[in-house]
């Protein structure tokens, strides 16, 4: 039922005395407030769903059909407080953590979604959504250990990834032991490149880096690889002489260790409530697709796998960095006139 978005307590074709059974566990459990799906924007291949959590918070998660299969980008947290200049959701702050079971629900959501729409199953997930994963740690194993559990959501470890921008060595140092693939959000290979797009970075990239060499060592030997994501903003991490710095960063790794992944920036220009300052963001564009095909060569030239994110769901603010799902926010700070009612701003 899990794996499949269906309500374990109403399971199709069940005999009455299972169904009284479910019913009588329920009874004896206690009760939990569930977060609900409120609306949906679906395009050709996305579909953004907007989530409204029991306190009145909400949340953005986004379904992408990937041809025979479907995969969902998960939130972690309410908002985020690593800042990132190019990320909608940086814009709003750390707001609160998600529960293991709101992170959970994203996905039982997300199946049943995928059956309503009749797209392919789905069995991919990223936690790239709303929110670091490593600033909620604890909700996030605890979600890792029941979508891995074969008696539960039952989805492959190697069909799971965790992308962190990193905040700490420390931080890095506890995702050894996650049940999936590891993604780093790097965006930059200088510290005063990556100080300007991540204005939260307290660590030098040599330190983090290195954190992430140790990490590796302490997983098991098929999860020794790491994702290096870069967002490409046009005239800011697009020179030949970043790609070089990149490679240089990324040298003491094994070659066959490290894919980078290119994401061409997506404007987030209007996604965030009034009142959320956009004067650095104004300033963004996102490269050509010369330059972006150029910057991936000068990788490749450079000995690095390097592969290009398709742009997916950007005409509905689906797309990487576009998440920015403010219900509920104005009403903490005691204004209810601001509050934005949801996707309505975001069309």
């Amino acid at each position: 039922a899990l794996r499949d978005g269906l309500g374990p307590l109403r399971l199709e074709g069940s005999s009455k005395r299972l169904q009284k059974m479910l019913a009588e566990l329920a009874l004896s459990m206690e009760p939990v407030a569930s977060p609900q799906l409120e609306n949906t924007v679906v395009s050709e291949n996305t579909c953004k769903m907007l989530l409204r959590l029991c306190d009145g918070l909400s949340i953005e998660c986004v379904l992408i059909q990937m041809g025979k299969h479907s995969s969902l980008c998960v939130s972690s947290q309410v908002g985020c407080k690593q800042a990132c200049v190019f990320c909608a959701t940086g814009k709003l702050g750390e707001v609160r953590n998600l529960t293991t079971y709101e992170i959970l629900a994203q996905v039982w959501l997300a199946q049943r979604q995928a059956r309503e729409l009749n797209w392919p199953k789905m069995h991919n997930l990223v936690f790239m959504g709303m929110g670091e994963p490593a600033n909620n740690l604890d909700s996030v194993a605890q979600a890792l250990e029941q979508l891995t559990d074969s008696n539960s959501f039952s989805i492959s470890r190697r069909y799971i990834t965790v992308s962190t921008v990193a905040p700490s060595p420390r931080q890095v140092l506890r995702l050894a032991e996650m049940p999936c693939k590891l993604a780093w959000s790097v965006h930059a290979a200088t510290d005063p490149v990556r100080r300007r797009l991540v204005p939260s970075s307290k660590h030098s990239l040599a330190d983090l880096r290195d954190a992430f060499l140790k990490c590796l060592q302490l997983r098991p030997e098929r999860f020794r690889q790491l994702i290096c994501e870069v967002v490409l903003l046009d005239d800011i991490n697009t020179d030949p002489s970043h790609a070089k710095a990149l490679s240089d960063l990324l040298a003491p790794f094994d070659r066959e260790q490290i894919l980078v992944n290119l994401i061409p920036y997506n404007d987030i220009q209007g996604l965030v409530n009034r009142g959320f300052k956009l004067d650095v963001t104004s300033k963004l564009a996102a490269p050509s697709l010369d330059t972006v095909r150029s910057f991936q060569r000068s990788l490749w030239n450079h000995g690095l796998y390097c592969s290009v994110r398709q742009t997916r769901g950007e005409s509905k603010a689906s797309a990487c960095g576009q998440l920015a799902a403010v219900t509920g926010l104005a009403a903490l700070d005691g204004d209810e006139d601001d509050k934005d009612p949801g996707l309505g701003s975001q069309q």
